[in-house]
C-alpha cells in the first residue's frame, strides 16, 4: 500500500503507494489528545502518518476519518492482540455473492483508468465472494475521486466499510497520480485503497517500521484488528496491504490471497433463496420458479455460478437456471447458452439481505404479486417482498 500522506525532512522518501511524512516532531500535527486516545482505542497507529486534513483526518498516511467515524471506532472495539491484514469482521462488506461498481473520475488519464481496470482484474481472478465491476455510473458503490493540490497529500481512502457497504469515496491526487508521471505502483495504489474500502488494515499494522522505515511496534495496545488464519502474524513481504512501499508494483502475494479468500470466501456449494416477507424459499417447477414455507428437496437447491460480474443460478435438481428470456408474467428457469443476460444477476445488498438485478432487463426478483410465482419488476429497495435471504 501506499501511505496518502508525505512530508518533506532532509530526504524525500518516496514509499509506500504515496509517500511517508518523515517527520521530527514527535507529536501528530494539528490533532488533539481526545482524538489521538479515541483512534488509540480503536486501534490506530498515531505517533507517525497523523494529521488534521480537510473537515477530518488522516490517519495512518492514507485513511481519511471524519471524528464521527472516529467516535463510532473507538466505541466498538474488538479485544484482540494480533494485527495482520483484516480490520475487524464486522467492518466487512456482507453477502454471499456482492457485486461492487466502482467509478473512476474522467479527470484522471488514460494511464490511471488502465489502473484501475488492471487492480480490478486482481479481484476478480480470485475465488472470492466479491466481484468488482467498473461503472460510469457516479452512484456506484466506491467511487475514485480526482483532484489536484501540490502538497504532501498524495490520497486517501474514506476509511473502512459502514452500514454493509464499502467505504467511499477513494481521492488521489493527479498532481502525483497521472500520464507524465507514470508512477509503478499506481495499480496497487488502488487495489490497496480498495483493499481499505472492503475492511483490511495495513499488513504492517503492528510494525509500520517493516515498510516505512519508521515507526515502532505498537505491543498490544491495538484492538480493532482481527487475525486472518493462515497469513503470518508477522509483517508480510510485498503485500499489498503494507503501510508504505518504494513506488514499485506489489500483486497479490500468496499470503494475500489467503487472506482476501478466507475474509470473502467464495460462495458455498449450494444455497436455498428465502424471501424476507414471506418467509417462503424459491424452487424450480418444470420451468416456472414458484415458491413455498417448506424446501424438502434438491429443487429447492441453487448453484451460484460467478460469470463477468455476474450469477447465474442453477438449479441442482434440473441443471437449469432462473431467468428472465421470455418475458413471461413468471421468472423462468431453463436452459440457457451462457452469453444470455437474461439469466445474469447482480446481488446487491439493502439492510442486511440481498436483492436480485437482472442484467439483462434490469428488475429485480421479488414476490411482490403473491400469485404462486416468482416475478422480475421494478420495485422500490425498501420493498421486502424482493429482499433475500441466502440461507444453507
Amino acid at each position: 500500500m501506499k501511505p496518502l500522506a508525505y512530508y518533506f525532512t532532509s530526504l524525500l522518501m518516496i514509499l509506500l503507494l504515496a509517500c511517508q511524512k518523515k517527520d521530527n516532531t514527535p507529536s501528530p500535527r494539528n490533532v488533539s489528545d481526545n482524538i489521538i486516545s479515541k483512534l488509540q482505542a480503536a486501534g490506530f497507529h498515531t505517533s507517525e502518518g497523523l494529521q488534521k486534513y480537510k473537515d477530518g483526518y488522516l490517519v495512518e498516511y492514507d485513511i481519511f476519518l471524519t471524528e464521527k467515524q472516529i467516535d463510532e471506532l473507538a466505541a466498538n472495539p474488538v479485544n484482540s492482540k494480533v494485527k495482520v491484514e483484516h480490520y475487524r469482521s464486522t467492518n466487512t462488506v456482507p453477502g454471499p455473492l456482492r457485486t461492487i461498481y466502482v467509478y473512476i473520475d474522467p479527470a484522471f488519464d488514460a494511464y490511471m483508468q488502465d489502473a484501475l481496470d488492471k487492480a480490478l482484474e486482481r479481484y476478480n481472478a480470485l475465488n472470492i465472494s466479491i466481484r468488482m465491476i467498473r461503472t460510469p455510473d457516479t452512484r456506484a458503490e466506491i467511487n475514485i475521486l480526482a483532484f489536484h493540490e501540490v502538497s504532501n497529500v498524495l490520497g486517501y481512502s474514506a476509511g473502512f466499510p459502514s452500514g454493509g457497504n464499502p467505504a467511499s469515496p477513494i481521492k488521489l491526487n493527479t498532481y502525483y497520480y497521472n500520464g507524465t508521471s507514470q508512477r509503478a505502483d499506481a495499480i496497487t495504489t488502488i487495489a490497496h485503497e480498495i483493499g481499505h474500502a472492503i475492511g483490511f488494515r495495513h499488513t504492517d499494522y503492528m510494525n509500520r517500521a517493516f515498510s516505512c522505515g519508521t515507526g515502532g511496534n505498537e505491543g498490544t495496545a491495538g484492538v480493532g484488528a482481527e487475525y486472518i488464519p493462515g497469513t503470518p502474524s508477522a509483517p508480510s513481504a510485498n503485500s499489498w496491504m503494507l503501510a508504505c512501499s518504494n513506488n514499485t508494483d506489489r500483486p497479490f502475494t500468496a499470503e494475500d490471497k489467503v487472506a482476501l479468500t478466507t475474509v470473502y470466501p467464495g460462495p458455498p456449494a449450494w444455497v436455498r433463496l428465502k424471501n424476507r416477507w414471506t418467509n417462503a424459499y424459491l424452487y424450480d417447477d418444470n420451468g416456472i420458479v414458484r415458491y413455498s414455507s417448506t424446501a424438502p428437496d434438491d429443487r429447492y437447491k441453487w448453484n451460484l455460478e460467478k460469470i463477468n460480474g455476474y450469477t447465474r443460478i442453477r438449479n441442482v435438481s434440473s441443471g437449469k437456471y432462473i431467468n428472465i428470456e421470455h418475458g413471461y408474467s413468471y421468472v423462468e428457469c431453463i436452459l440457457l447458452p451462457i452469453s444470455y443476460g437474461s439469466a445474469y444477476w447482480a446481488f446487491e445488498y439493502t439492510d442486511g439481505y440481498i436483492r436480485l438485478r437482472n442484467q439483462w432487463k434490469g428488475g429485480y426478483l421479488n414476490l411482490e404479486s403473491q400469485n404462486g410465482t416468482a416475478q422480475n419488476t421494478d420495485v422500490p429497495a425498501y420493498f421486502v417482498s424482493s429482499q433475500w435471504i441466502v440461507a444453507q
